[in-house]
């Protein structure tokens, strides 16, 4: 026992705080690296195709498979850029069927 009688009580009232800190500051992690997570988990199910996967779009049958000639490149690209992709890619696949058909 202190000196005054009111030394002790704080001295206890102290100890119980700093586990009281202490305790919110564990659940404050644990919160926060729970709620990191999930938004990794909803960016990967409704995020965009860099952060998606691809699992639920993307059947085994689209690829080519055990060909020693072959691969299967997989491009995204943004809902505004169909027609220049388009047009790009179509003028690439007539030079490519003219060099064949010669």
């Amino acid at each position: 026992m202190g000196k005054f009688p009111y030394e002790d009580f704080v001295e206890i009232v102290g100890e119980q705080m700093s586990q009281i800190d202490t305790d919110l500051k564990s659940r404050a992690l644990t919160y926060n690296n729970i709620k990191s997570n999930l938004q990794s988990l909803e960016r990967k199910t409704v995020g965009n195709l860099l952060t998606r996967t691809l699992a639920d779009i993307v059947n085994k049958e689209d690829f080519v498979l055990n060909s020693e000639y072959l691969i299967t490149l997989l491009g995204g690209r943004p809902k505004g850029h169909w027609d220049f992709l388009d047009s790009y890619f179509l003028s690439f696949q007539e030079e490519f069927s003219a060099d064949f058909t010669m």
